[in-house]
């Protein structure tokens, strides 16, 4: 790879699972026998990498069946080795290192195998925490080898189908949308990979940590009693009195790894002049990621988590506390709010960070750290903590498992709309994270009223959801002008457009996908709507609309185009602004395979004197593509020649010649001789 871009990235995962079958197969493998092997299970993100294996599948990189064997090959080879650990060492196994750090985890396994018996190992390969132990388990009870073998195996074939089919359908439709916007695609990958990475790291935080507990809390105490003059505020955080203690050292333990994160990045802020390189490098990655699709999305989601959002939710629940008389929860929640307040604002003001870009004044103009990020990890991160507090460990997990991806999908939209660096928004979630597992540990040494789980989530849903809805509805036009890219439009004399200056705007359409492999073969001086009339009285036409239900009929089983619509292309960031189709005609008789299309988009420039607009657009033909063998769309083909041909035939009465490109080398495939065609109105040419 020349460049590390994402479109290079991913050009070069594609080429090599296609170039390295064999390769591909064998990780495939691996992946599947790590993720069911004992203990190792635990680290391994296999059900994640499944999914990959399976939209690998319907991008054509590698093939179903072949994949499926591997996977069912590496998920039997995992549970055969673990099995084998438990049936050879026996009771043994308890003592021996690895396993006698995870006595805990081994004890929950005993107990899910002596409830569910052989079928334990079935519902194991699905079931997260004793998923990497029940096979052991198996072994260390006498299941006999036979009967662990066939269980083995139908549990393989039924698990494989069922992570990587999954990845199949999901690998389809990104296949579909790379169509429309590649950009879109892979901020998609972007923004599920790491929330579901988020999800991933805080369920395997409770795995580890929660086996080591005891562990902890003895060399704690033994601290306590050696250093009798300081030890004594860890022999109160591990009180054997407090009913929460594996909870308390949980809380202790990020507030020591998020109060240490934040200080390393504060460090580095004010230590080193300039911006630090990977704020660069992610602010023009998430600037080349921009699509309008992707921009109406990541608007939403940073409303959710506007300050007067924010003040409706804390408001609600606070008075819910009291109401419930729940006071210490409420003054809690009071010093939360409060503090994240005060200290985002000395923090903005002290080190006075300039955004990436400019959306606001006074203290908001400062960028360190991101206000949406910290706040939102204080309220609903204490809101969690509150939850937890009532909960079954288990359902705990999920609890901070939701709230953490929530945070994280915060923090990756003030990425994606420029509005905050990295280095803002990680240290926005350290602070954020410190402070609230700080007063996590304070609530949880104190007595307090018992809360309703229902109630706390109905306070906090209702209130986001009314209150973030009247806010969307009202002024979700404006933040969308506040957040949007601006294309700044420059002036250009008409006669020299006309002459050599079209040379200059660009060859081929702005994306991922259409790179090199769609040439932007038209260019339009002059409004939409005349050209429109024009080439309406010549045959061409509105294609039929994109909805929901005009889209069923990609599932029609009959092979034609008719009534078919067609995927919407993205140049740039810009969403097209004129489609026409028009039906292909061979010897006489309409063809149900292919389409002739024009599409313009903004070029951003103005010819002068007249101020006319230029619009640049590609003329291509639509080829009905099959997926998945059960629906079937209409797609753009590489014969960028015919459709010009088909498009001159209807231009009489308007300005235009024929320029070409020289020394042009389009990618294999792609039937393109450089033509570029240069329209415009009477108006212009006179």
């Amino acid at each position: 790879m020349d460049t590390l871009t994402p479109q290079a990235v991913l050009t070069w995962l594609l080429d090599w699972t296609r170039q390295y079958p064999g390769w591909t197969g064998l990780i495939v493998f691996g992946t599947a026998l790590l993720e069911s092997l004992v203990l190792v299970g635990v680290l391994v993100p296999g059900a994640l990498l499944m999914l990959a294996a399976g939209a690998l599948i319907a991008l054509g990189s590698i093939e179903l069946w072949p994949t499926l064997l591997w996977a069912i090959a590496g998920a039997i080879a995992g549970d055969g080795i673990s099995y084998w650990f438990g049936y050879h060492f026996r009771d043994h196994l308890r003592t021996m290192w690895p396993f006698s750090r995870f006595t805990s985890l081994l004890q929950r396994g005993e107990q899910f195998f002596a409830r569910h018996g052989g079928k334990s190992v079935v519902f194991g390969r699905f079931f997260g925490p004793v998923r990497a132990v029940v096979p052991t388990i198996a072994g260390m009870m006498g299941m006999t080898p036979a009967r662990f073998f066939i269980i083995n195996v139908l549990s393989a074939v039924v698990w494989a189908p069922a992570y990587i089919l999954p990845g199949v359908v999901f690998g389809a439709s990104l296949q579909v949308a790379s169509h429309v916007a590649g950009r879109l695609v892979l901020l998609v990958l972007l923004v599920l990979g790491v929330v579901l990475l988020t999800a991933w790291a805080v369920r395997r935080v409770f795995v580890i940590l929660q086996p080591r507990v005891d562990a902890m809390v003895t060399r704690i105490e033994r601290w306590g009693d050696a250093h009798p003059g300081i030890g004594g505020i860890g022999t109160a955080l591990v009180d054997a009195r407090q009913p929460e203690v594996r909870a308390l050292l949980l809380l202790a333990a990020l507030l020591l790894v998020a109060g240490v994160t934040f200080f390393a990045i504060l460090l580095h802020l004010t230590m080193h002049s300039g911006r630090p390189g990977f704020d660069t490098a992610i602010f023009q990655l998430m600037r080349s990621l921009r699509t309008p699709w992707a921009d109406d999305i990541m608007v939403t989601i940073t409303m959710l988590a506007d300050p007067v959002v924010d003040a409706a939710v804390s408001s609600a629940l606070l008075l819910w506390l009291l109401y419930k008389r729940n006071t210490s929860a409420a003054i809690h929640l009071l010093a939360a709010v409060a503090f994240g307040i005060v200290l985002i604002a000395a923090l903005k003001l002290t080190l006075q960070v300039p955004r990436p870009t400019v959306i606001s004044d006074g203290i908001s103009a400062f960028s360190f750290p991101s206000g949406h990020t910290t706040m939102s990890m204080v309220i609903y991160g204490f809101a969690a903590v509150l939850l937890a507090r009532e909960l079954a460990p288990l359902k705990r997990r999920l609890v901070y498992v939701l709230t953490g991806s929530w945070v994280i999908l915060v923090a990756l939209s003030r990425l994606y709309l420029g509005a905050h660096w990295v280095s803002d928004v990680a240290g926005g979630l350290m602070l954020g994270l410190a402070w609230v597992a700080l007063l996590g540990i304070a609530y949880r040494r104190r007595p307090s009223r018992a809360l309703r789980p229902a109630g706390l989530i109905a306070v906090v849903g209702l209130t986001l959801a009314t209150v973030a809805s009247a806010h969307i509805s009202l002024d979700f036009h404006a933040q969308r002008q506040r957040y949007a890219l601006t294309f700044p439009v420059r002036a250009l004399d008409a006669t020299q457009w006309w002459r050599q200056a079209w040379a200059d705007l660009p060859t081929y359409r702005d994306d991922l996908r259409g790179s090199r492999r769609q040439p932007l073969n038209l260019q339009w001086a002059g409004t939409l709507d005349e050209l429109a009339r024009h080439l309406r009285r010549h045959g061409w036409h509105a294609p039929t609309p994109l909805t929901i239900a005009s889209s069923l009929t990609w599932l029609s089983p009959a092979p034609t185009l008719a009534h078919r619509p067609l995927l919407p292309q993205v140049n740039g960031a810009r969403h097209e602004k004129l489609v026409l189709i028009h039906d292909a005609l061979i010897h006489g008789a309409k063809d149900a395979q292919h389409q002739w299309v024009v599409r313009l988009w903004p070029a951003a420039v103005e010819l002068t004197p007249a101020r006319t607009p230029l619009w640049v657009g590609s003329v291509s033909r639509q080829t009905l593509t099959h997926s998945l063998y059960f629906f079937s769309y209409p797609l753009t083909d590489d014969d960028f020649d015919s459709p010009m041909q088909q498009l001159t035939g209807a231009l009489a009465g308007l300005s235009w010649r024929m320029a070409q490109r020289p020394q042009l080398r389009p990618p294999n495939g792609v039937r393109w001789n450089g033509d570029v065609l240069l329209l415009r109105s009477p108006d212009v040419s006179r």
